[in-house]
């Protein structure tokens, strides 16, 4: 079974309308405290307490649609900014001072158990574990291009290979007439924590984009949904119930056994014939003498003695 789920990304940018004053997309954001910083002091990581203020828009990107363990590591369809956002912005630069993150199944779509969606739900990280993704903001001058790469060219990062003949990379094609960059790079590998960890600048930093028109995004993760034993649809998230597995992913077991078989102590009667046989069993004394190993071995245990005396000696 295949399930549509969309990634939901809000970006909150320095405009000069009407200031958020709600909460975080995702709750409270917990970070660790600077090194050596003032005794008390903390980081703000609500967006609404941003000094001089923010505002944000929302873009859902998707679908993304996977069965159970298969990796989902494509771009999906880029997808305009609200037209408002362009409007605005057509000619002038947008201040991006954060932005905020979920994976969604949408209000108004159909649920597991038949039932319309009345709002959007987060998935479960459980169910769709997010390892990392690639994303671009786009301007006017700007767009995304399928570059060819040779696979044996070490400098590509392995982050990047979803492809094994091209990486998408955003190309400038018309410069701002501001001197402004015409597209920026939001990159994160989060893993489970991408909705909880905090994607923000410290005022006065942020990153500007002239005439913002499009979002592409580049996900990748992995299915982890046991559509036969975990309920996605309860109150609470589920517990994690794994599903099944390949034979050659199962774990050997005793002697190689299959993981359900009994185990079984070793004793010299049900010892296997040359389980601890080595090829030295066929030599005789006097080649045991000349190998290697034993010559290797008795070095190993009579050498720290013959240093002890040397330097006992020299310390007299």
């Amino acid at each position: 079974m295949k399930r549509a789920l969309l990634v939901a990304f809000g970006f909150v940018s320095c405009m000069a309308g009407t200031k958020f004053s709600g909460p975080n997309m995702n709750g409270e954001y917990v970070i660790s405290p600077t090194p050596n910083a003032p005794k008390g002091a903390k980081f703000n990581t609500n967006f609404a307490d941003y000094p001089g203020g923010v505002e944000y828009f929302d873009v859902y990107m998707g679908p993304i649609t996977h069965r159970y363990s298969e990796i989902f590591w494509t771009a999906l369809p880029q997808t305009p900014v609200p037209p408002e956002i362009v409007k605005r912005f057509a000619g002038k630069g947008m201040a991006i001072v954060g932005y905020e993150e979920d994976q969604v199944r949408r209000k108004g779509d159909r649920d597991v158990d038949g039932s319309i969606l009345q709002e959007d739900v987060s998935v479960p990280i459980n169910m769709a574990y997010n390892h990392h993704h690639d994303l671009s903001l786009l301007g006017a001058g700007s767009r995304m291009e399928k570059i060819p790469y040779d696979p044996a060219d070490l400098s590509i990062s392995e982050m990047k290979r979803a492809d094994p003949n091209f990486i998408y990379v955003p190309v400038q094609h018309t410069p701002s007439p501001l001197g402004l960059p015409t597209h920026v790079g939001l990159h994160e590998g989060n893993g489970g924590e991408y909705r909880k960890s905090y994607h923000g600048f410290a005022s006065p930093v942020a990153y500007v984009v002239d005439s913002p028109r499009s979002v592409f995004v580049l996900p990748m993760q992995i299915d982890t949904w046991n559509r036969e034993k975990m309920n996605i649809s309860a109150a609470r998230p589920p517990k994690f119930m794994p599903g099944p597995l390949p034979r050659a992913s199962l774990p050997l077991c005793q002697f190689g056994g299959p993981p359900d078989t009994e185990p079984r102590g070793l004793t010299r009667d049900n010892e296997p014939e040359n389980f601890f046989s080595t090829n030295m069993d066929d030599m005789s004394d006097a080649e045991k003498l000349k190998s290697p190993v034993i010559i290797g071995g008795v070095a190993l245990i009579v050498a720290p003695f013959l240093v002890g005396c040397i330097a006992l000696f020299a310390s007299k």
